[in-house]
């Protein structure tokens, strides 16, 4: 795909990241719809987990199915937790499967650069890494929060939309994707994932 023709992912500017490791991204519709109303995923918040410990590497867990989502205050600082994602005026979601084993969404389809952990000119990976990790800390933001806003998408033309408040967002979990056509989206913190 030529790269002026590429679609910029805008990152959602949130403190949390869908959590590439737990295989759980849901899609709730409204009753007797196929409108979507909401998504639920498993998130990371690195800088809950760093006020907990020195250690900046997130420790190892093994994540069952998690319970049914309820709201829980934030004020509890754990590094993983249940979110939902509300949409506003949902028109249309699609669940897809990753593209392949390694990459969720075909990754060169798509302008990275409005994404500040993607990777610089000459830098190495270490660097990216530890400039990614710094920049959460610091702003409390993370760079790469895998949801995404498509800039300037055409998806919406395509199912008939021609009201310019409606635009297409992707979820990326583990190995599957959520495609979703609405007029924005607000979340609400969950349960901590133990």
């Amino acid at each position: 795909m030529d790269s002026q023709k590429k679609l910029k992912l805008l990152p959602a500017t949130v403190p949390w990241q869908i959590d590439p490791g737990a295989p759980y991204l849901t899609l709730q519709k409204r009753p007797g719809t196929e409108e979507p109303l909401s998504a639920t995923f498993i998130a990371y918040f690195k800088c809950d987990e760093l006020s907990k410990r020195k250690n900046a590497s997130p420790e190892m867990q093994v994540i069952s199915t998690p319970p049914e989502f309820r709201a829980h205050s934030l004020e509890e600082k754990v590094p993983f937790r249940l979110v939902r994602v509300y949409f506003r005026e949902g028109h249309s979601a699609q669940m897809k499967r990753a593209v392949a084993d390694h990459e969720v969404i075909r990754e060169s389809d798509y302008d990275w650069s409005a994404v500040q952990s993607s990777p610089k000119p000459q830098e190495s990976v270490d660097q990216t890494v530890r400039r990614s990790h710094e920049l959460w800390v610091m702003t409390g933001i993370c760079p790469n929060s895998r949801m995404y806003e498509v800039e300037n998408s055409q998806r919406p033309k395509e199912l008939g939309l021609s009201d310019a408040a409606w635009r297409q967002y992707l979820l990326l979990g583990h190995d599957e994707y959520l495609e979703v056509i609405a007029q924005g989206w607000t979340w609400e913190a969950g349960q901590p994932i133990e």
